[in-house]
């Protein structure tokens, strides 16, 4: 009965996001085939949230479908990640988990902060200057935005729980820059919208990871005292 009332919660959590992303989208006037990958990017991050490994295939179809949307409508360096970094990182995540529902999850520690946060600003002054070279209109915003996703790629196919955390980053980052883009010519509200919907999934995922993450080292911990028991 629990296991019942735990399926029917889950299932109405997807189906509330899955609508609100399919009106976001329907109302902005966006055209189909992007409404039918911020469905999939919606649903594959809701899985990873609950530690199903499809969701890194999902993960590795959704870097292709977009990174192909991406470089047709030339956004160059956007497509070049999707394709290429996020793709592959969802794959190798996906054969990883092999037969598993979910692999151990991993923690940062200092040294790990220290490399994920530096290696983040760093990329973020080159792209910077590289997409200042090219004309790009939000060169630092969009510099680090970029520059955080590749870090939280990394994360992903290295299953670290800090992987929600960074994404929550470039998010907010996401978020800024298409505000200010709506202030300033009227357009991107709906990615807006779209994006603090993904916000929303990404604290779900901060959550459930969270948890997870202290179910897994009370189990090691008694798994480590038992023999000492007997």
């Amino acid at each position: 009965m629990k296991n019942k009332a735990r399926f029917w919660k889950t299932a109405a959590i997807y189906g509330l996001f899955v609508a609100a992303v399919l009106i976001v989208g329907l109302v902005g006037k966006d055209r189909w085939y992007a409404i039918a990958t911020s469905l999939v990017a919606a649903i594959y991050l809701l899985l990873l949230n609950d530690g199903k490994r499809v969701g890194y295939l999902l993960c590795a179809l959704y870097g292709v479908s977009y990174g192909i949307i991406c470089i047709v409508t030339d956004l160059y360096a956007s497509g070049i990640y999707h394709i290429l970094i996020l793709a592959p990182s969802g794959l190798y995540r996906f054969w990883k988990n092999g037969g598993q529902q979910a692999s151990k999850i991993r923690v940062f520690g200092l040294c790990g902060w220290v490399i994920a946060v530096g290696t983040s600003g760093v990329l973020t002054a080159a792209l910077f200057f590289l997409l200042r070279q090219i004309g790009d209109a939000q060169p630092l915003l969009d510099g680090a935005t970029l520059a955080i996703s590749g870090v939280t790629a990394y994360l992903l196919a290295r299953n670290f729980r800090e992987m929600w955390l960074f994404n929550l980053f470039s998010t907010v980052i996401c978020i800024a820059v298409w505000s200010l883009e709506f202030i300033a010519s009227g357009i991107g509200l709906s990615i807006v919208a779209l994006q603090s919907l993904v916000l929303l999934i990404n604290l779900r995922g901060m959550i459930l990871w969270n948890r997870r993450e202290r179910e897994m080292r009370a189990a090691g911990g008694m798994q480590e005292k038992k023999p000492l028991q007997e």
